[in-house]
């Protein structure tokens, strides 16, 4: 049984998108520490509060329900009204005597909600550094010209505390993470695939107490997978895990089972923000893969490279192939799993036509669902795991942690100096 927290805010505090997008932060952070929270909200404009914070967590892909509410199904986070004044009426973020100085690499789908995240709080974060490939397509974006560069070293050149990597690949971003790294400089990532194939280089700034090197948002987006699986891991002996870890593919998938064929299905994927402008990596199952790698790490301790996987894609299904299966009262789901086989780490990604009782089987569009069995019983978590704001929560997240880390734990970063 998960630990519960309530949570209690002044509705006159929730005033404004960036104070909403605080309090969402707060809530998040409990909720990825395995905690069960009821947010309760007081004061005249209960009700609208209410109204924008159940907005805030659809957004960025959180399940919720609303506390009375037996068909919500929300099992994490319930929202209350309350006529009792507040137990507390601040939205509760680590305050630093200086703000937490930036490099932010990418400013695409992600990085760009990651900014926009970021330049809402100017008293806690300086971005003093955007690198772009291409300074023309970001003029729009609201970022100050000053602030852009297109030569990615200047992460290594630019005073700051962190470098915030969301470029993807593993090439030039393994050089340019492994050289903040080197220099003192924390980092946070998204980056599954360059962790999943060089976990040997980047182990030992990812190691606890105090991390130089985060990346919740590899897996899962806002969905907390390897957070959880970890917590489960140091607890209990984890015996397999089942997930559905590819919001693109779920997407594709179920505009497949209406019909609409895989070219349009994938535009309309990248149309809304799920898809890469080169979708391969994800459709492949190879994305799937890496995520699946990172999964199994945390759970049993070691994992076999993504590349050695056995994978297979979704390129090849059909509209015709997917409506059967759902005729037949399956879905069809791309499904990762890996499992401790007497001492071996099996793992796979293939798609799978399953019964529609089947917890994966209900993922819906760009939705992740993990299943993870343990000797003790079953956990399950779901929630949005692609689109730009449920991906950047969980940076976000990441970020506040490592402030959180510099106020009460300064020498987990080193000094501030102009002349790094």
């Amino acid at each position: 049984m998960s630990a519960f927290d309530i949570l209690s805010f002044d509705s006159a505090l929730l005033n404004s998108p960036a104070a909403i997008a605080q309090a969402v932060r707060k809530v998040y952070r409990h909720l990825r520490c395995g905690r069960r929270v009821t947010v309760r909200v007081c004061g005249a404009r209960r009700e609208q509060a209410v109204g924008w914070l159940g907005f805030a967590f659809e957004q960025a892909g959180i399940p919720f329900g609303l506390a009375g509410d037996s068909t919500s199904g929300a099992e994490s986070l319930q929202l209350a009204l309350s006529r009792d004044p507040p137990q507390s009426d601040s939205l509760g973020t680590p305050v630093s005597a200086a703000p937490l100085q930036i490099v932010l690499l990418g400013l695409g789908t992600v990085g760009l909600g990651v900014y926009r995240h970021l330049c809402a709080h100017p008293e806690l974060f300086d971005v003093r550094r955007i690198v772009v490939r291409d300074l023309a397509k970001h003029r729009d974006d609201g970022v100050p010209v000053e602030r852009l560069a297109t030569h990615l070293w200047v992460a290594i050149n630019e005073p700051a505390d962190l470098v915030i990597e969301l470029i993807g690949g593993i090439e030039p971003a393994g050089d340019i993470v492994h050289a903040a790294l080197l220099r003192g400089r924390t980092v946070v990532t998204a980056n599954k695939a360059l962790l999943a194939t060089r976990w040997d280089t980047f182990e030992r700034y990812a190691r606890a107490p105090q991390p130089r090197l985060r990346f919740s948002a590899a897996v899962g987006g806002s969905l907390p997978v390897l957070e959880t699986v970890a917590r489960l891991a140091a607890e209990q002996t984890i015996e397999r895990v089942r997930a559905v870890i590819n919001g693109t593919c779920n997407f594709v998938l179920d505009e497949l089972a209406q019909g609409t064929t895989l070219a349009a299905a994938v535009a309309h994927a990248q149309r809304s923000g799920f898809a890469e402008a080169d979708p391969s990596v994800d459709l492949s199952g190879a994305d799937a893969a890496q995520k699946l790698s990172l999964i199994a790490r945390a759970a049993f301790g070691s994992a076999p490279d993504p590349r050695h996987i056995s994978c297979t894609g979704i390129e090849q299904l059909t509209p015709e192939t997917v409506r059967a299966a759902r005729g037949r009262g399956q879905r069809i789901r791309l499904v990762a799993t890996c499992a401790n086989v007497r001492g071996l780490i099996r793992a796979q990604v293939r798609p799978e036509a399953l019964p529609a009782s089947d917890y994966l089987a209900g993922a819906h569009r760009e939705e992740n669902r993990v299943e993870i069995a343990t000797t003790e019983g079953t956990r399950r978590l779901a929630g949005k795991g692609a689109g730009r704001w449920p991906t950047s929560l969980a940076v976000i997240a990441d970020v506040d942690d490592v402030l959180e880390a510099l106020v009460h734990h300064a020498p987990a970063l080193p000094a501030r100096s102009a002349h790094r």
